[in-house]
Formats: structure tokens, C-alpha cells, sequence
């Protein structure tokens, strides 16, 4: 009886340590995706203004365009 309860201890101590070691590496992926994520919406957004100014600058220039058009 006694061999068995140090057997299933064992076992359980084994299983805590496989489910803390998975966990871990669980965390550090995760951290290094937020990180990777992160970064690309960084540059998703400075990409988005770059274009919406570049946007406002056309719509002038076209606007400013049509007016000529109905000038001449």
C-alpha cells in the first residue's frame, strides 16, 4: 500500500512539473507573439496615417484640378 501511494506521488509531482514546464513555454510564446503583433500594428498604423495623408494631399490636388476644369 505504501509503495503505491509513493508511486501515485511521484506520478502526480512528475505531472505537476510537465504541466508548469508546458505553461511556460505556453507564456513565453504568447509573450513573444503580443510582442511580434504589437510591433506589426505599430507599423500598420504609421503605414494607415502615411496613407491617409497621402489621401488628403490627392483629394486637394483633385479638387483643385476640377476647379481649373470648370474655370476653362
Amino acid at each position: 500500500m505504501c509503495c503505491c501511494s509513493k508511486n501515485s506521488q511521484r506520478a502526480i509531482e512528475e505531472l505537476q512539473r510537465t504541466v508548469l514546464e508546458v505553461e511556460s513555454k505556453y507564456k513565453a510564446e504568447l509573450s513573444r507573439l503580443r510582442k511580434k503583433y504589437d510591433q506589426q500594428l505599430g507599423e500598420y498604423e504609421t503605414q494607415n496615417d502615411t496613407l491617409t495623408r497621402s489621401n488628403a494631399e490627392l483629394a486637394r490636388a483633385n479638387k483643385a484640378l476640377a476647379a481649373r476644369i470648370k474655370v476653362n
